[in-house]
């Protein structure tokens, strides 16, 4: 579970980085 949460973060923390290129 923890391992889930971790790598929901890495793809928010991804998203907000792409949203900030455009």
């Amino acid at each position: 579970m923890k391992m889930l949460t971790c790598i929901g973060l890495r793809y928010t923390e991804l998203l907000a980085y792409c949203l900030e290129l455009s």
